[in-house]
């Protein structure tokens, strides 16, 4: 009972972070562009990996979870074009 007492904490600590670089990142800032290219990469590592590691048959790789990647991926890329870093140096105070 307490393990999953500390996971659902965990869980829910890891919503609000990123609920949080949400607000901040449509706010202009950086920082939380930043964050969030950070971890749009690990979790395109992560899942690359995986997808090599066990194959395109495996259950962890549906087709959910390759549109969900490749959703990921897209709004990686967009974060990085000259327009996006344009928005955010003009959020600069």
């Amino acid at each position: 009972m307490e393990g999953a007492i500390t996971v659902f904490g965990l869980l829910f600590a890891i919503l609000i972070f990123h609920a949080f670089v949400i607000m901040r990142l449509s706010a202009g800032k950086l920082w939380a562009r930043n964050v969030a290219l950070f971890l749009t990469a690990f979790f395109i590592v992560t899942t690359l990996y995986r997808l090599f590691a066990s194959g395109l048959s495996s259950e962890h790789n549906n087709v959910l979870g390759l549109i969900i990647f490749a959703a990921e991926t897209v709004a990686g890329v967009f974060l990085l074009t000259p327009k996006s870093t344009a928005w955010f140096k003009s959020k600069i105070d």
